[in-house]
């Protein structure tokens, strides 16, 4: 019961990072073009991030493969007689919780790789974007529609809808930031967006010709 429990508390965390890094990552980016400061957002900014985005994504592989092998070795495969319900996880089947694990973890440190090793690819390679596809294709498929619809006749079906938004920010955000790291300089110009400073450490917007926002 506490290695499952562990496991269930580890897939909270990292999808919670996930899903609030998210936001957090939209909201402050909203900020800095409000700042007009776009040199922040560099591509180091979203090589950092991956990195981050990349180990969460190792994490939430790590525990959903170690919970179905540990289920699988003390209650056989599946399909179970009962569904083991753990936080983010319904295992029904341990085999789809270690192949949808062994995906993540996968993912993970492909990104993490990309992130670190100072690889210059090609701006239309999209190999992890495929990946990360093929991922949320297994999180729906498998780890949401087979494991909770198939437990107890359908009667956890409710919280598929919820486990499908609290997993997305987990495959959209780390595809977006390995796009970004191939396609943003490392060092950009201050008027990279067509923003120029003003004296006095202002700057200023051109929303329409007649109206300014400062």
């Amino acid at each position: 019961v506490g290695f499952v429990g562990a496991m269930g508390i580890l897939g909270i965390l990292t999808f919670g990072f996930c899903f609030v890094g998210s936001i957090s990552f939209t909201s402050f980016s909203l900020y800095v073009c409000q700042l007009e400061k776009p040199g922040e957002r560099s591509g180091s900014f979203y090589r950092h991030c991956l990195l981050l985005f990349s180990v969460l994504l190792t994490l939430a592989g790590m525990a959903q493969l170690m919970l179905g092998a540990f289920i699988f070795s003390n209650f056989g495969s599946g399909p179970l007689s009962k569904p083991i319900e753990v936080a983010m996880f319904t295992v029904v089947f341990p085999e789809i919780s270690m192949t949808v694990g062994i995906v993540y973890l996968l993912n993970g440190l492909h990104g993490a790789f990309r992130a670190v090793v100072p690889v210059r690819v090609e701006g239309d390679d999209n190999a992890f974007q495929y990946g990360m596809w093929f991922q949320y294709v297994c999180t729906l498929v498998l780890m949401i529609h087979v494991q909770v619809f198939y437990g107890d006749q359908g009667v956890l079906a409710g919280v598929a809808s919820s486990r499908a938004a609290l997993t997305f920010p987990a495959f959209v955000l780390p595809a977006y930031l390995e796009f970004k790291t191939r396609t943003v300089s490392e060092v950009l110009s201050e008027n990279v967006y067509g923003i120029e400073s003003k004296r006095g450490g202002t700057c200023s917007v051109d929303l329409q010709p007649e109206t300014r926002m400062v």
